[in-house]
């Protein structure tokens, strides 16, 4: 009996290494596997994709065109991957999710529950994308690597991130969009709301309901409910906002001590209610 298992260099620096191609549950030929990886036998594999070193591509997963998946990265249950897409690292794209176009997935990124990664967005880090949420354009989404003592930076809830966005470290958004050159980076939350142009939003500031556009900075430990912020506001410190509009020129009222405390356990209990969704499955 002659044997399936053939060589391939997957240009990965390892030269030709035992690959075989993949038979399809059409009963086609799909695309080449490496022996170290793992694909099973409901996968359907494209012609010109590849799976090699120690990736795994399991269930009724699909991967497509000229998708590479590589590394220990884990595609399973419906989840596709297609055009020139690529998944490694420690990545896990599972449920219903979809890479696809030039992006790049990668990190100990989770990808999953009809989430999407298209255009040349690139998703990097301890990253979770959760809900039908989208992160597209030339967006960047940067998590921080796995620690006992940091969280996962979180997009869930049907939020999309477009443009040239980035964002980074333990961010949350929950139902919000980011677009243009918005700059997320440090413990912001946002909920129900739209950060655009070149918005910087950095440390522990909240977000409710609420609009930062133009060259607006947001600093500080602060939490905005149903605002507008636009201009070149700079916020910083502690502070409480709710139903205003700033723009050039305008200071925000300074919170006292009784105040902050109150703001920093709303804080704790949503910071432990958003780590709890980030847990994986059993």
């Amino acid at each position: 009996m002659v044997s399936p298992w053939k060589y391939h260099d997957f240009q990965d620096g390892m030269g030709w290494v035992r690959a075989m191609r993949h038979l399809n549950p059409d009963r086609g030929q799909g695309g080449w596997i490496s022996l170290s990886a793992t694909v099973g036998i409901h996968v359907y594999i494209g012609r010109h994709a590849v799976v090699y070193q120690n990736a795994r591509v399991l269930g009724f997963s699909r991967i497509e065109d000229k998708a590479r998946i590589y590394g220990s990265a884990i595609v399973r249950d419906r989840a596709i991957v297609r055009h020139e897409a690529q998944v490694y690292d420690e990545a896990w794209i599972r449920e219903d999710a979809v890479i696809s176009g030039n992006a790049l997935v990668h990190g100990f990124s989770t990808i999953s529950d009809q989430a999407q990664v298209r255009g040349r967005a690139k998703i990097s880090g301890n990253a979770t994308l959760i809900h039908q949420s989208i992160v597209e354009d030339e967006a960047e989404v940067i998590g921080r690597p796995p620690s006992p003592h940091e969280q996962t930076l979180l997009i869930a809830g049907r939020s999309k991130v477009s443009g040239h966005s980035l964002v980074e470290d333990e961010s949350k958004l929950i139902h919000s969009h980011i677009e243009g050159f918005a700059h997320l980076q440090k413990h912001p939350i946002l909920i129900q709301s739209h950060a655009t142009d070149h918005a910087n939003i950095r440390d522990e500031p909240i977000l409710i309901q609420s609009t930062v556009s133009e060259n607006t900075t947001i600093s500080g430990n602060g939490v905005i409910i149903q605002s507008h912020v636009s201009g070149k506001v700079k916020l910083f410190g502690s502070y409480l906002l709710k139903n205003k509009v700033l723009k050039i020129g305008n200071i925000p009222p300074l919170v006292g001590r009784n105040a902050q405390k109150n703001l920093q356990l709303f804080k704790n209990k949503l910071q432990a209610a958003l780590h709890y969704v980030t847990k994986p499955p059993a």
